[in-house]
């Protein structure tokens, strides 16, 4: 009878091991998957930015980064110092980008901040995992947050403006020649 007990301890020993062994790899691939959707925003935060800045110094299509020089004229030489707003542009570019690329998160959303030296886009989504977990709730990790800022440098808008004013006497020289 001694031998039945032992046996039945050494079962409900392994059981609660056997428990805690998968409440820790569920653990592990719940974080691998928070940080590859973290991770995921971010690089797309930064990728919006980057071209958002491209988009709002030169005037270029985020996608080509052809300049359209007709719609640069059409805007004027001081057309940046004047101030634009294509933050709806860049939300939109962020919201293609990721679409399809996040594995826990959903909904995710981008807000898009202009200013004259730089642009900042934050972005924040909902995980899905909500709930008690053994050591109290983790609110952190039900959903992921975070920022990105791209600066402007003013060394680059002086060669920019160069460039737009050395395309504007090179048509209007063509122009005297021609006509």
């Amino acid at each position: 009878m001694q031998d039945c007990r032992k046996d039945g301890s050494f079962t409900v020993e392994a059981t609660l091991i056997m428990t805690l062994v998968v409440a820790c790899l569920m653990i592990c691939v719940y974080g691998c998957l928070y940080l590859h959707d973290k991770t995921v925003l971010d690089s797309t935060a930064r990728l919006a930015a980057q071209k958002g800045r491209i988009l709002l110094t030169e005037d270029q299509d985020m996608k080509t980064g052809q300049i359209d020089w007709k719609r640069f004229e059409e805007k004027g030489i001081l057309w940046r110092l004047l101030g634009t707003d294509e933050s709806d542009a860049v939300r939109e570019f962020a919201q293609q980008q990721i679409q399809g690329k996040l594995i826990l998160c959903k909904d995710p959303s981008f807000t898009v901040q202009t200013g004259g030296s730089s642009i900042t886009v934050s972005y924040q989504a909902k995980t899905g995992v909500t709930g008690m977990y053994p050591f109290g709730s983790l609110p952190t990790l039900s959903e992921v947050k975070g920022t990105v800022k791209e600066m402007v440098f003013e060394e680059e808008e002086f060669v920019r403006l160069v460039r737009a004013l050395l395309n504007d006497s090179g048509k209007k020289d063509a122009e005297e020649k021609g006509g």
